[in-house]
């Protein structure tokens, strides 16, 4: 989570840490705040989905690396 950009980063890696997948799922500023909430990030096909509270928030393509 980074909370400059209000975003969060989702890398999938290999067995040796290569990357494979790197995406920053913007649009998620409502988590940034004292208050608990529920984060799931959906990949389908080339495309990550950031879910807030039960609702999507952002979608990005990504290409595998």
């Amino acid at each position: 989570m980074d909370g400059s950009s209000f975003s969060v980063d989702f890398i999938v890696s290999d067995a040796n840490g290569n990357a494979l997948i790197e995406a920053k799922l913007p649009n998620a500023r409502q988590i940034f705040n004292t208050e608990w909430h529920e984060v799931g990030i959906q990949i389908m096909d080339n495309e990550a989905s950031l879910f807030i509270d039960c609702t999507k928030v952002s979608t990005i393509a990504f290409e595998l690396g």
